[in-house]
C-alpha cells in the first residue's frame, strides 16, 4: 500500500525539497511536515491529508503544466 506519507518521501527525495521548502509551499509548520516524514517509536507518524499532497503536486507542476487546468 502507497500511503501519502510515501508519495511524500518520494516527491521529497526526487524534487530536493527541504522540509522547509514544503512548509512554506503548504503554509504549515515544519513539525507538520517532519510528522509526516519521521516515523517515531514513542508516537505514531501522523498521515499527510490526500488534498495536501495534490495541492504539493500543484505547486510543483511548471506553469506550462498548469495552463492546461484552467
Amino acid at each position: 500500500m502507497n500511503s501519502n506519507n510515501t508519495e511524500l518521501a518520494h516527491i521529497t527525495e526526487q524534487a530536493q525539497l527541504t522540509r522547509a521548502e514544503i512548509a512554506q509551499y503548504l503554509n504549515v509548520s515544519i513539525e507538520k511536515v517532519d510528522g509526516w516524514l519521521e516515523a517515531d517509536s514513542s508516537k505514531k507518524q501522523e498521515e499527510m491529508p490526500e488534498s495536501e499532497l495534490h495541492f504539493l503536486k500543484y505547486c510543483l507542476m511548471s506553469d506550462n503544466k498548469r495552463a492546461h487546468l484552467f
